[in-house]
């Protein structure tokens, strides 16, 4: 059996690093002068006139759908697959599945009472 003996604490520090904080010049970033953008033209104007109300009216489009007689399905001209042996000349023997059916669980309920239970009689002067 090997020992190990335990960590040494200072082996668990870590490196320490010396950093200065940085100086004020590296701070400061870099002076930009920028000149304000130019002020833009004044803005065009459009007029709309209401529209014309003796125009005539636009044009109904209608398309109807293309009528079955016009379509024609598609002849199916080829044999079906048939196998090279037919099905039922073909042995096929299956085992039935061995599986344990379980027993259902005791039920220890009593069957039901053939009296109907009738409610008590109240007599209530008038």
């Amino acid at each position: 059996s090997r020992l190990r003996a335990p960590p040494d604490p200072e082996d668990d520090d870590p490196a320490t690093i010396e950093a200065s904080p940085p100086s004020a010049a590296e701070e400061a970033p870099a002076v930009i002068d920028v000149d304000p953008p130019t002020p833009s033209p004044d803005p065009t104007l459009i007029t709309m006139s209401p529209p014309d109300p003796e125009a005539d009216e636009p044009l109904t489009t209608l398309t109807s759908p293309l009528s079955p007689d016009v379509l024609l399905p598609v002849l199916n001209d080829n044999a079906p697959l048939t196998p090279a042996v037919p099905a039922l000349a073909v042995d096929t023997v299956t085992l039935p599945e061995l599986v344990s059916v379980p027993d259902p669980d005791v039920n220890a309920m009593e069957p039901p009472k053939l009296e109907v239970p009738t409610p008590p009689v109240t007599d209530k002067a008038p």
